[in-house]
């Protein structure tokens, strides 16, 4: 997996790199540019494909599926998105991507999954004390508004 992510870097540094798309359909090159997705395809297919996470049958399959989950843990861990939404931000750049796909390929996996629970019950105690502060009973905006006495007028 780290050797997938090591040579998708090396894949947009030598053919280029694009947002929006697999690849560079008006490329008529065998290696044109390609997303980070389509990166790590063509390395785990040998070459591109036009629907990378639906190559069930591949060989390569399993190495771009456990590519796309650890890359997808990375960054959901530094930087709060997927890779889909990490590689099509307004204002990325190349140099951005080929950076976290290297990062990537250090990190193990371990450490991210730790880092994911950690970061699941942070949300959960979040969540948990959101709940205590809903006002509740006579603070409630529940009550009825009308007469004086709290009645309907």
């Amino acid at each position: 997996m780290a050797a997938v992510l090591r040579n998708a870097a090396h894949y947009l540094e030598t053919n280029g790199w694009i947002q929006g798309c697999y690849y560079d359909g008006t490329s008529e090159s065998f290696s044109p540019a390609a997303c980070i997705v389509g990166a790590i395809a063509a390395i785990c297919y040998g070459g591109p494909v036009e629907a990378p996470a639906q190559m069930f049958d591949d060989p390569g399959f399993l190495d771009f599926e456990a590519a796309m989950l650890h890359l997808d843990r990375y960054l959901l861990v530094e930087n709060s998105s997927d890779s889909y939404g990490f590689n099509d931000a307004p204002g990325r750049t190349v140099d951005q991507v080929v950076q976290v796909l290297r990062d990537a390929a250090t990190r193990p996996a371990e450490e991210l999954i730790d880092a994911l629970r950690a970061i699941d019950e942070h949300n959960a105690m979040r969540t948990a004390l959101a709940e205590l502060l809903i006002p509740k009973g006579a603070f409630s905006d529940n009550r009825h508004h009308g007469s004086p006495d709290g009645g309907d007028a």
